[in-house]
């Protein structure tokens, strides 16, 4: 069976934690370069030879969420 590496992202480590929980595999020891243009560089700090690689990673600025206010019914906006 091919072995299953996952890889975690700076804002997606969360989400890689849970996959890689549920392939039973713990995270890749990764290291993560930053660039003063704002590039990344992943060091990764064991052998991915011949194994599934997943690199986990969000592709958009962490979202704000809001509680919305709730309001009784005749209550004016």
């Amino acid at each position: 069976m091919v072995e299953v590496k996952i890889l975690a992202g700076t804002n997606s480590s969360y989400l890689a934690e849970k996959i890689a929980d549920y392939y039973g595999n713990p995270l890749c020891d990764v290291k993560m370069n930053r660039f003063s243009d704002g590039e990344m560089q992943p060091v990764i700090n064991e052998s991915v030879r011949g194994a599934y690689v997943f690199f986990i990673q969000s592709t958009f600025p962490p979202a704000v969420l809001r509680q919305p206010t709730l309001r009784r019914k005749n209550e004016p906006l």
